[in-house]
């Protein structure tokens, strides 16, 4: 009987080739993902963020500065065009050419998102402040962050680290998601793509202040749709439009980059800490908008800034897979 049951089981018409679909369904490999990347401790070398030295090669060969500031602003648009277009042929190639085609997009997704980098950051700077070695918090963060870290307090500390999590987390992370599933695996490879292009001809630097305005700018673009879902899944909360009016009036204070601006002043008006300020970039003192509260952040907000973006991440994941399961419930039973 038992045997009969399982050949019975397997041999249905309908329920196996249900859960095969269900089981290779793009909702279910971003979540199966996303878990694994945030459990494993995958080396820098197998992440999508390890070509950034090979980005930033690639600028230097072409952003020279006897070239005068229109040729520097051209060649900082085509040639970011130019490798997201390379990066995109090889990918649709080795999705055309391999078997396995779930299997393929969920190691790809494995590599680019990032999670766990940040998660470690966080964590460990958090720790750092807790025990008062500042000098250790400062050393752990200055690779991830453009501003000078030598002469910061616990409080400068806390608050660059708060930033730093909120905008590496929401590009590298919740927009990967979002553009993968807009457009698949090549949607969240263009998004992870253009952050690691931004991060090498960032706008910053002053060497690449024109020839960065392009990278920048389409990052900008790409970001608009994961804002848009950021602040709508915060209308669950019952003072989402109070804080998305908040994000809204950070978009003044961050022209340049409204995206960002929207994310950091939303981020930090829900945790109550106030982000922005003065900060040096190169020896040179430029004075950021303050968003947010008057609170200033402590070691604990920088966690909490990685909860917060992380938890509305897989809320994102969760929300889509359960509208693929209600789906795939009733319309075979419509059809019916």
């Amino acid at each position: 009987m038992d045997s009969a049951a399982l050949q019975e089981l397997l041999s249905s018409p309908t329920q196996p080739v249900q859960l095969h679909r269900l089981l290779i369904d793009p909702c279910f490999i971003l979540i199966g993902a996303a878990v694994l990347e945030m459990l494993l401790p995958l080396p820098a070398s197998c992440r999508l963020s390890h070509l950034y030295p090979l980005f930033t090669a690639l600028g230097a060969k072409v952003n020279r500065p006897e070239r005068s500031s229109a040729e520097r602003y051209f060649a900082g648009i085509m040639l970011p065009l130019l490798i997201l277009g390379v990066l995109l042929v090889l990918s649709l190639l080795l999705l055309t050419i391999a078997g396995f085609e779930a299997l393929l997009i969920g190691v790809m997704l494995l590599l680019i998102l990032e999670l766990h980098p940040q998660e470690a950051l966080a964590t460990k700077c958090a720790a750092f402040l807790r025990k008062d070695n500042k000098a250790a918090a400062r050393a752990l963060l200055q690779p991830f962050v453009l501003r000078d870290c030598s002469h910061l307090s616990a409080i400068g500390i806390a608050k660059a680290a708060c930033e730093c999590v909120c905008l590496r987390l929401f590009a590298a992370w919740f927009a990967v998601i979002t553009w993968y599933l807009i457009l698949g695996v090549e949607g969240a490879l263009m998004m992870q793509s253009v952050f690691v292009l931004n991060t090498a001809f960032n706008v910053k630097k002053t060497r690449n202040q024109h020839f960065g305005l392009g990278i920048r700018r389409i990052l900008q673009a790409m970001l608009l749709p994961p804002v848009c879902l950021y602040a709508l899944l915060h209308l669950l909360n019952l003072r989402g439009l109070a804080q998305i009016k908040s994000g809204f009036r950070s978009l003044k204070a961050c022209p340049a980059a409204p995206c960002s601006g929207f994310v950091l002043g939303l981020t930090a008006w829900v945790l109550n800490i106030e982000l922005g300020g003065p900060r040096y970039y190169d020896d040179t003192l430029v004075r950021y908008a303050k968003v947010g509260t008057t609170r200033l952040p402590q070691s604990d907000d920088i966690l909490h800034v990685l909860h917060h973006l992380r938890f509305y991440g897989f809320l994102l994941i969760c929300l889509s897979l359960t509208v693929k399961i209600t789906l795939a419930a009733t319309l075979p039973a419509a059809a019916v």
